[in-house]
C-alpha cells in the first residue's frame, strides 16, 4: 500500500493536495514530521522547516540502516520508502537523490518491486521537468544518473542523448565531451558494442581537433575495444596501428635528443599483440604471426616478459593450428627462454610439455622423452603434476622384456653341469 502512495507522488509544483503522504486506508491519519498546511497544499515549507524535516528524515533513513542490520528488510523498506515519499517536499533534487540511494539499495537487495516503483516515479518527474520553460540542465543530468542507478538502459540514453542535443545546440564543447564520454561508458556496460564504437568514433574526433592526446588514447582504446567485441576486425587493427602511432609520438617528444634510439614505447608489445589476435580472427596467419614476433622484439628491448611470453605462447599455438609444428617448437623452446628470465618454472614446465605432446604425436620418441624429462625435474620442483609427466614418460618408453625364473634356474644348471665335466 506504501508502494501505491509513492507512485502518486507530485511535486511541489503542482497545486493539489498531495494525498499520496496519508495511508490510503486511513487517510484520517496526518503525518506528524509536516504541518497539516504544508500536507495540504495551502502553504510551502520555511527554510527552517526545511531544515527540521531534513535532520529528520536523514534520522529516518538511519532507522531503517539500523532494521536492515538486524534482518528486519521489510521495515527497513516501509521506512526508506516514507522518508523517500517525504523528500518531494525539499524539492526535485532532493527527492531524486532519495531515488538514486533506494534504487541502488532496491537493485543490490534485489527487490524488483521498490525498484520498478522507483523507476516509474522518476519517469514522472523527468516528464514534468520537460514541461518547464526553462532548461534545468543539472536535473536532467541528475534525472539520467539515476536511470543508470535504478538500471533502466532505454531511459537513461534518451536522457543522456538529450543532454547531447542541448550541448551541441549551446555549442558547448566540454558538456559535448564528457556527455559523450559517458554515453560510450554507458553501452559498453550494457553490450552495445556497436552503438559505443559509433559514439567512440564520434569522441575521437572531438579530441583530435582539441590536440588532447592523452584523452584521445583512452578514447581509441575503448573503441578498439568495442570494435573487437562488435567482431568488427579490421576496424580494431586500424585503431590499435593508430594508436602506437599516438604513443609513439607521445614518447619522442618526450625524449632528449640524443636519446631517440633508444625509446621504447611501452604499450606497444600490448597492441601489437592485440593486432595479431585480430589477424588470427581473420584468418590471416601471416600477418599475425608477424605482429606476434613485432610484440615479442618489442617486450624484449622494453624488458617486459610478460608480454613476450604471451606473444611466443600464442605465435606457437597460432603454428600448431596451421601445422607448422617445427616453428612451434622452436617458438617453445625461445619461450623456455623467456621464462627463466623471469624466474618462472611453472613457465617453463608448460613449455616442455608442450614440445614432448607434439613430438610424441609426430612420433618422435627420443625428442618427446628429453622434453618430458626436463618437464618432470620442473614439476618435482614445484610439486605439481609430477605424476602426470612420470605417466608420459612410462607411456613413451618399451616395455622391459619380463625373465622367467625356471628359465634362470635351468641355465644355472646346465652351467654347473659344465663345470662338474671340465677336467680341473
Amino acid at each position: 500500500m506504501v508502494l501505491v502512495g509513492l507512485l502518486a507522488i507530485a511535486p511541489p509544483a503542482i497545486a493539489q493536495r498531495p494525498t499520496f503522504l496519508l495511508d490510503p486506508i486511513t487517510d484520517r491519519d496526518q503525518e506528524p514530521l509536516v504541518d497539516e498546511a504544508v500536507v495540504d497544499g495551502d502553504r510551502s515549507l520555511t527554510s527552517e522547516e526545511a531544515l527540521e524535516l531534513e535532520a529528520s528524515l536523514d534520522d529516518l533513513r538511519q532507522e531503517g540502516l539500523a532494521l536492515d542490520q538486524l534482518g528486519q528488510r521489510d521495515a527497513a523498506y516501509e521506512i526508506w520508502v516514507r522518508e523517500l515519499r517525504l523528500r518531494q517536499f525539499l524539492g526535485y533534487r532532493a527527492e531524486i537523490e532519495a531515488l538514486n540511494w533506494l534504487g541502488q539499495r532496491a537493485f543490490q537487495d534485489d527487490r524488483t518491486t521498490e525498484l520498478r516503483a522507483v523507476g516509474d516515479r522518476l519517469a514522472l518527474i523527468e516528464a514534468m521537468a520537460l514541461q518547464e520553460p526553462d532548461v534545468d540542465l543539472d536535473l536532467w543530468i541528475t534525472i539520467a544518473r539515476t536511470y543508470e542507478t535504478v538500471r533502466k538502459k532505454d531511459e537513461a540514453i534518451a536522457a543522456y542523448i538529450r543532454v547531447l542535443d542541448y550541448s551541441r545546440q549551446q555549442r558547448d564543447a566540454a558538456l559535448e565531451q564528457s556527455t559523450l564520454q559517458t554515453l560510450g561508458q554507458l553501452y559498453l556496460n550494457w553490450f552495445d558494442y556497436s552503438d559505443a564504437a559509433a559514439t567512440y568514433q564520434e569522441l575521437v574526433q572531438i579530441l583530435q581537433r582539441q590536440g588532447d592526446r592523452a584523452q584521445e588514447a583512452q578514447a581509441l582504446e575503448n573503441l578498439a575495444y568495442a570494435y573487437e567485441q562488435d567482431q568488427q576486425y579490421l576496424q580494431a587493427i586500424a585503431t590499435q596501428e593508430r594508436l602506437i602511432e599516438l604513443y609513439t609520438a607521445d614518447a619522442l617528444e618526450r625524449t632528449p635528443p640524443g636519446q631517440i634510439n633508444q625509446v621504447q614505447v611501452m604499450p606497444v608489445p600490448r597492441l601489437k599483440i592485440a593486432i595479431a589476435n585480430n589477424y588470427q580472427a581473420l584468418g590471416r596467419y601471416d600477418r599475425a604471426a608477424v605482429n606476434y614476433q613485432a610484440a615479442l622484439t618489442a617486450a624484449q628491448l622494453s624488458q617486459q616478459f610478460g608480454y613476450a611470453s604471451d606473444a611466443l605462447r600464442q605465435l606457437a599455438e597460432l603454428y600448431k593450428t596451421i601445422q607448422r609444428f617445427d616453428d612451434a617448437v622452436v617458438a617453445y623452446r625461445r619461450l623456455v627462454d623467456v621464462e627463466q628470465q623471469s624466474y618462472s618454472v611453472y613457465g617453463m614446465m608448460r613449455s616442455y610439455d608442450e614440445i614432448g605432446r607434439i613430438h610424441r604425436d609426430r612420433g618422435q620418441i627420443a625428442q618427446s622423452l628429453a622434453a618430458f624429462e626436463q618437464a618432470l625435474r620442473l614439476a618435482r620442483q614445484l610439486g605439481f603434476r609430477e605424476a602426470y609427466f612420470e605417466q608420459q614418460l612410462l607411456s613413451l618408453r618399451p616395455p622391459r622384456r619380463p625373465v622367467r625364473v625356471p628359465e634362470v634356474l635351468d641355465d644355472l644348471e646346465d652351467g654347473l653341469e659344465g663345470e662338474d665335466n671340465e677336467t680341473p
